[in-house]
């Protein structure tokens, strides 16, 4: 339902709750005397919880919630990616400052299990 036909919908709504409480009134006026300001209170609440129906009030506020977490959650996301790319580029540019003789020595140390895993992230700090 777009803009102009829930403004439609929610002027009838209040026609009908304003016709309501004229009617309330004018018939039950001299009955009640001041208890018709409890008829006409539950007929403006219940005009405004069909004016909140026909809005959609509170089910935005919940989707603005929702874009929020994952806005926060790409966030981390980019955060842990961009430092995880940092990490790989400053390892490689470390490997690229090797020469090929000690890039083998290196691999055959690795591969032969002399050089442990704090050894391996020194020499590559």
């Amino acid at each position: 339902m777009n803009t102009f036909w829930k403004a439609m919908a929610t002027l009838m709504v209040w026609l009908l709750g304003g016709g309501i409480i004229t009617v309330m009134s004018i018939f039950l006026g001299e009955t009640l005397g001041g208890d018709i300001l409890y008829g006409i209170i539950l007929v403006v609440f219940g005009m405004m919880m069909s004016s909140g129906f026909i809005w959609n009030w509170g089910r935005d506020s919940a989707s603005v919630r929702m874009q929020d977490k994952a806005y926060i959650a790409d966030q981390i996301d980019s955060a842990i990616n961009s430092r995880q790319k940092r990490k790989n580029s400053d390892i490689s540019r470390r490997l690229r400052d090797y020469s090929d003789d000690e890039l083998i020595a290196l691999r055959e140390r690795v591969a032969s299990g002399e050089i442990s895993e704090s050894e391996l992230a020194q020499l590559l700090s």
